[in-house]
């Protein structure tokens, strides 16, 4: 139809504007460079630990990936929705269930 077609017209239109830089779009504001010195520090303890605690275990690169991702949403997007605790937690115990079900399963 043609009214999704300009809604799609005007989608476009406006994400190219924010490539080109026009001055009617603006950017989000900037992040202070300390937060992001403490959330750069904060991800690297935290997956050096996760990687440190996995290396003397089994499967260590597999759990580096999840936690890497993770950390990156909790210290670095603290306002976002995916970062907070219960949604954190909650995926990662539904991923271990669900790898561990899927090694049980297949092996």
């Amino acid at each position: 139809s043609s009214r999704a077609e300009s809604r799609l017209q005007r989608g476009l239109n406006k994400y190219l504007s924010k490539i080109k830089g026009r001055p009617k779009v603006s950017s989000p504001p900037r992040v202070p460079l300390s937060s992001t010195f403490f959330s750069g520090l904060f991800s690297f303890v935290g997956i050096f630990a996760v990687s440190f605690i996995a290396h003397h275990g089994d499967a260590g690169s597999l759990v580096i990936a999840s936690f890497g991702a993770s950390a990156v949403l909790i210290y670095d997007s603290i306002d976002s929705p995916l970062a907070q605790p219960r949604n954190v937690v909650g995926g990662q115990v539904i991923s271990a269930l669900v790898g561990v079900s899927t090694f049980k399963l297949f092996m």
